[in-house]
This record gives C-alpha cells, sequence and structure tokens, in this order.
C-alpha cells in the first residue's frame, strides 16, 4: 500500500451525554467516540467535490469530568458494564469520587478529568506500519484530554481472542506493548493509565509522528 498522504487524514472526537443523569451518564459522565479518517479525491482532485472518506481508526469510552458530576462515578460505570465497572474499580473509591490511594502514588497531582478508553480499532490493513494507529490514537486522546489535567484509563486485552486460545498470551504482550509505548504504565495486573501531567505520551506521539513524517 502507498504512503498515507497526511494532509488527508482528519480525526474527530464526539462527546455526548443527557441533560439529565440517567444512572449511568449524565453531566461531567459523558459518551465519547473517536475516528481517524482518510480522505480520498477522485481524478478531479483535491478540494473538488466532496471527499470518499475512510475509517482507518476508531475508538470509544466514557470521560468523566471529576468537578462537574454529583454522581458516584463507580456506581454510575458499574451500571453500564462489567468492563466499565473494573476501569472505574481501579480508579475510584466505591463510595465516593475519591481517587484510589494506588492511583494517586502512581500520578503528579489530582485529575479533573478522567478518559476512559473500552475498545480501540485499527483497520487490518494499516497495522504494523510504524505507528500509524498510535498517532491517531494520539490526535484523538489530545482532542479529549485539552488542556486539562487528565489521566487517561485503558484495560489492554486481545479482545478479539477468547482467554484460553493459543494465542491470547503473546497477543497480550503485543498489545501492552503498544500501550507501553506512548506512554501508559499499569497501575495493577490489568489496567494502565498515561497521565498529563508527564511528558511520556506527547514525547512519543511527536516521536512516531517524525518518524512518519506527518
Amino acid at each position: 500500500m502507498d504512503d498515507i498522504d497526511w494532509d488527508d487524514v482528519h480525526v474527530e472526537t464526539e462527546i455526548s451525554a443527557p441533560v439529565r443523569d440517567n444512572g449511568q451518564t449524565g453531566p461531567g459522565i459523558s459518551w465519547w467516540h473517536g475516528r481517524g479518517q482518510l480522505r480520498s479525491w477522485d481524478q478531479t482532485g483535491r478540494g473538488a467535490g466532496e471527499p470518499t472518506v475512510r475509517t482507518l481508526l476508531w475508538m470509544n469510552g466514557i470521560v468523566v469530568d471529576r468537578w462537574t458530576t454529583s454522581e458516584c462515578v463507580y456506581r454510575a460505570l458499574d451500571a453500564v458494564s462489567a468492563d466499565y465497572e473494573k476501569l472505574a474499580a481501579a480508579v475510584f473509591n466505591a463510595t465516593s469520587n475519591n481517587l484510589r490511594a494506588e492511583v494517586e502514588d502512581h500520578i503528579e497531582m489530582p485529575p479533573g478529568r478522567i478518559v476512559f478508553i473500552d475498545r480501540v480499532s485499527l483497520a487490518s490493513e494499516f497495522r504494523g506500519r510504524g505507528g500509524i494507529g498510535r498517532v491517531l490514537m494520539g490526535h484523538i486522546l489530545r482532542q479529549l484530554m485539552g488542556d486539562l489535567y487528565s489521566i487517561a484509563v485503558t484495560y489492554p486485552q486481545p479482545f478479539e481472542l477468547e482467554h484460553g486460545s493459543p494465542d491470547f498470551t503473546s497477543e497480550l504482550k503485543k498489545v501492552r506493548h503498544v500501550w507501553e509505548s506512548i506512554g501508559f504504565f499499569p497501575i495493577n495486573e490489568d489496567i494502565w493509565i498515561m497521565d498529563s501531567a508527564t511528558t511520556a505520551h506527547a514525547d512519543a506521539i511527536a516521536g512516531l509522528e517524525h518518524r512518519l513524517g506527518v
């Protein structure tokens, strides 16, 4: 496949929540979706007519603004799914919105925003091409985290495989390597976080961009 023309690559994020709390999301607890897209034009050239848009990467999750929500984040995410319960339990106390001590011990300062990452998927033909997916992930996270002091939280797993399958352990190592390479680190056996107060994530994305010619 030809190299990507980065002038034709865009990322977009959507954040949505009901105005009134519904027991799962509401003010301060919102769904988010992010996409990295490649735009292409026919023979008439860039900017002439509507482009064909192809999604290279998509990712989704929930974003929590700690100083906005009045709901117990753990209970709200527990009501969404078992995966979100696992993420929330690693970060928050079960009865308050205080961070767990083991999280505070790993970060520079208490965050105002927590970005929970549920799933990430990169089109198969763009895998193994030097970090295209990681660059897109970095730009999406930048839009979500902005200038606020934030942390991102994820559960790195090869979700397409069943536990116990022959390839699970080797694929798990690969998935964890991807997250580690962009500044995420484990806080327990399963959950990894990224702290925006350090430069590890920004430096890693900048290095990938330089290598890819972004």
